[in-house]
C-alpha cells in the first residue's frame, strides 16, 4: 500500500494548480493530476488519507482479572498498539506474551498467564497472575566508616523489607538507590554495593534479598576558589554556608549554588567538584556577573485608577563590596510615586542588609489630595523559617488638602518594626502558599509628631487546593487599629482608608472610610477587610474565578461593611499571571459606579 507523508504543491504557468506525489522512501514521483479533474482528484486524496488514518488508528487495550496497579503496569509497557498491528496473529501473541511476563514479574507475580480477544480496534486480555513470589529472607548490611551514620540507620531502620511481603521489583530498586544516595549525599561519596543479591526460587514462590554496601570515607571540603566575578571573596565567602574542613553533604553543595543564584549577583554560578587522594573536595566556581542595568516594566489598567504604570531600574553590583541599588517608579492618574533605596549586605548578604530609602509619593482621591516626601533607613533580618523581620526609622514631610480645609503641613518621625513571611511554590499558577504580615509603627510629641499615635496593621493570605489540582480558593483578611487621642491629627496617609482592585473589588480606589460633613474623604482610626476567590482552571492557559470581597475603613464600630462580587479570568501567561476582573458594588450611591474593571499582573500573593 501506498503512504503518503508528503505533498507538494507548485504552480505551472498555463494549467494553474498540480498535485505531485512523492514515496515517502523512494522520493521518487508516483502520479500526477491536472485540475481538469480537480473535484475528483480532491475526493480520491481525501479518501486515501482517511483510509491510512483509519489503518493506523490507534488500539484501545483493557486488562481483566488483575489488581489496578499491574493494569497499568500492563499498559504501561505495551505503549501505543495499532490497528495494523492487529494483523500479524504471531507477532501479536509473542508481544502479548511478553509484555504481560515483564509487567507482572515485576509486581512479584511469575506465573501469570494470558488470553486476548480482538473486537474492532480493541484489544481485551484476560490475565490470571497466578500466585505470587513472597519474600522468605532480607538481609540487608551496611559497612565501613559510616555504619552508624544516623541518617543511615534511620533508613534502615524504617525499611519496609519483611517476610512474607510480596516481591516488588521496583520497590527493590527504588530502596537500592535511597540508600547510596543517603551515604553519597552525607559525603560518603565512594559508597557501593559489594554484594547485590535477588534470589528468586520459583519452585516454593519465594524470594531472598542480600545487601551489602560499603560507606567508604567521608570526605570533607577542601579548597573553595571562585574564578570570573568582580565582587571581593569576602562577600563570596560570606554566602557560602559552608567552610574548609566540614564534611561534604550534597544539600550544602545545593544550597551553595542556589545562595549564589538568589543574590542576583550573578547570571550563573558553576560549582565543578575535585575529588582528592586524601578524601577532600576541592570546589572551583565559575561565575559569570550579572548585567550592571537590569529594567522591569509593567502595565495595568483599573476603571478606578485608570491606566497605570511601573517601572524598575536595577544595579545588582555597584562596587566590588555587593552594594545594590534601585529605583522604580508607579504612576497612575490618581496615584504618582517614585522611590530609591541603597543596600549594603552585612554578615549574611541574604538574610541580613542594611538599606536606605528615600522617595515622594503624591495622591488625589476625589477631594482629598496629598503628597509625602520621606527619607529612612531599614534593618532586614531573615531566620532559618523564612520570617522576615524589618527594623525601620522613617522622616516623613506630609502636605496633604482635605476638601476646601487649609492645607496643612507636617514633619514627622516614625520607628517601627514589621514581621513578614511568604511561602509560594515556584511556578505560574501555585496550588498552595500562604503570606503573613503584620507592622507597627508610632510616633508622638517627643519625636517631632504633633499628635501622640500608635498604629498596628496586618494581612493573611491563603491559597488552599480544593484537591483536583484544578480548583482553587484564595482567602485574605486585613485589619488595622491606631490608638490616638485625635485621629484628625494623625497624618492622612497614615489613616486607614479601602476599596480598589487589592482590597474591595467593586469600589474606586480608597473610596471606602468616613468621611467629614462636606462628603470629604479624611480616613479613619480601623480597618476590616475580607474576601474569598473560588477559582478553576479549565485550559491548560485560563483559569476562571468567582470572588466577594467585603471590607470597612471607620471610626464608629456601627459603620457598615461595604461588600463587592464579580467574576474573572486569568491567563497563565509566559510571563506570568495576568488578571481581568468585572466587579459590582453591593453597597453604592446613585451617583456611584455600577462597575469597576481591574486588570492587573503578577503572583497571586
Amino acid at each position: 500500500m501506498l503512504a503518503m507523508t508528503e505533498l507538494n504543491y507548485r504552480k505551472l504557468p498555463v494549467s494553474g494548480w498540480t498535485l505531485v506525489c512523492f514515496h515517502p522512501e523512494t522520493t521518487k514521483r508516483v502520479f500526477r493530476w491536472k485540475p481538469v479533474k480537480q473535484l475528483a482528484n480532491t475526493l480520491a486524496l481525501v479518501l486515501l488519507l482517511s483510509f491510512s488514518v483509519v489503518l493506523h488508528a490507534q488500539v484501545n487495550i483493557s486488562v481483566d482479572g488483575v489488581s489496578k496497579s499491574m493494569e497499568e503496569n500492563i499498559l504501561a509497557h505495551f505503549g501505543k498498539l495499532s490497528k495494523e498491528d492487529l494483523g500479524d496473529k504471531d507477532q501479536l501473541s509473542r508481544r502479548v506474551a511478553e509484555v504481560t511476563r515483564k509487567a507482572s514479574r515485576a509486581l512479584g507475580y511469575y506465573n501469570a498467564e494470558v488470553t486476548y480477544t480482538i473486537k474492532k480496534n480493541r484489544l481485551r486480555l484476560t490475565v490470571d497472575p497466578g500466585k505470587p513470589v513472597r519474600l522468605s529472607e532480607a538481609e540487608i548490611k551496611v559497612e565501613g566508616e559510616g555504619a552508624g551514620f544516623p541518617s543511615i540507620t534511620q533508613f534502615l531502620d524504617q525499611q519496609t523489607f519483611q517476610r512474607g511481603d510480596i516481591l516488588s521489583h521496583d520497590k527493590y530498586e527504588q530502596f537500592k538507590r535511597m540508600l547510596l544516595r543517603i551515604c553519597q549525599s552525607n559525603g560518603y561519596m565512594d559508597a557501593a554495593y559489594s554484594k547485590n543479591i535477588l534470589l528468586v526460587n520459583l519452585q516454593d514462590l519465594t524470594a531472598q534479598v542480600q545487601l551489602l554496601l560499603d560507606t567508604g570515607h567521608r570526605y570533607k571540603i577542601g579548597s573553595i576558589r571562585f574564578e570570573g566575578s568582580d565582587l571581593d571573596e569576602d562577600l563570596l565567602l560570606r554566602l557560602t554556608p559552608f567552610v574548609s574542613g566540614e564534611e561534604v553533604e550534597t544539600e550544602q553543595l545545593l544550597l551553595f549554588r542556589r545562595n549564589l543564584l538568589d543574590s542576583n549577583y550573578f547570571q550563573s554560578a558553576v560549582v565543578n567538584q575535585e575529588r582528592t587522594d586524601d578524601y577532600r573536595v576541592n570546589l572551583l566556581v565559575h561565575l559569570l556577573d550579572s548585567k550592571q542595568h537590569q529594567y522591569d516594566v509593567g502595565l495595568g489598567y483599573s476603571t478606578d485608577t485608570g491606566p497605570r504604570a511601573k517601572f524598575r531600574w536595577e544595579q545588582p553590583q555597584l562596587n566590588s563590596r555587593g552594594h545594590s541599588s534601585h529605583v522604580e517608579a508607579n504612576i497612575s492618574k490618581i496615584q504618582q510615586e517614585i522611590t530609591g533605596r541603597y543596600v549594603i549586605p552585612l554578615r549574611e548578604p541574604l538574610r541580613h542588609f542594611l538599606q536606605f530609602d528615600t522617595g515622594y509619593q503624591r495622591k488625589d482621591v476625589e477631594d482629598t489630595k496629598t503628597e509625602l516626601i520621606s527619607v529612612g533607613t531599614l534593618l532586614t533580618h531573615i531566620d532559618e523559617d523564612e520570617w522576615r523581620t524589618d527594623y525601620s526609622l522613617d522622616i516623613d514631610n506630609e502636605t496633604s488638602k482635605v476638601g476646601e480645609q487649609p492645607t496643612t503641613e507636617v514633619l514627622y518621625m516614625i520607628p517601627g518594626v514589621a514581621w513578614s513571611r511568604t511561602m509560594l511554590p515556584a511556578g505560574i499558577d501555585p496550588l498552595s502558599g500562604s503570606r503573613y504580615w503584620i507592622g507597627l509603627s508610632t510616633s508622638g510629641e517627643a519625636l517631632g509628631s504633633d499628635t501622640n499615635f500608635f498604629k498596628a496593621h496586618g494581612l493573611v493570605k491563603w491559597l488552599v487546593d480544593l484537591g483536583n489540582n484544578n480548583s482553587l480558593l484564595t482567602v485574605r483578611f486585613e485589619g488595622g487599629a491606631i490608638a490616638t487621642d485625635d485621629i484628625f491629627q494623625v497624618p492622612v496617609l497614615q489613616r486607614f482608608f479601602t476599596g480598589g482592585d487589592q482590597t474591595v473589588r467593586g469600589y474606586s480606589f480608597e473610596s471606602l472610610a468616613p468621611r467629614n460633613e462636606n462628603d470629604d474623604l479624611v480616613g479613619g482610626r480601623f480597618l476590616n477587610v475580607g474576601s474569598l476567590e473560588l477559582s478553576h482552571r479549565f485550559a491548560d492557559a485560563w483559569r476562571g474565578a468567582l470572588f466577594v470581597d467585603t471590607g470597612r475603613a471607620y471610626n464608629d464600630s456601627s459603620d457598615n461593611f461595604s461588600t463587592g462580587v464579580g467574576a474573572g479570568v486569568r491567563w497563565l501567561s509566559p510571563i506570568g499571571q495576568i488578571r481581568f476582573d468585572l466587579a459590582f458594588p453591593l453597597d453604592q450611591d446613585e451617583n456611584d459606579d455600577k462597575y469597576q474593571i481591574h486588570i492587573s499582573m503578577g503572583p497571586p500573593l
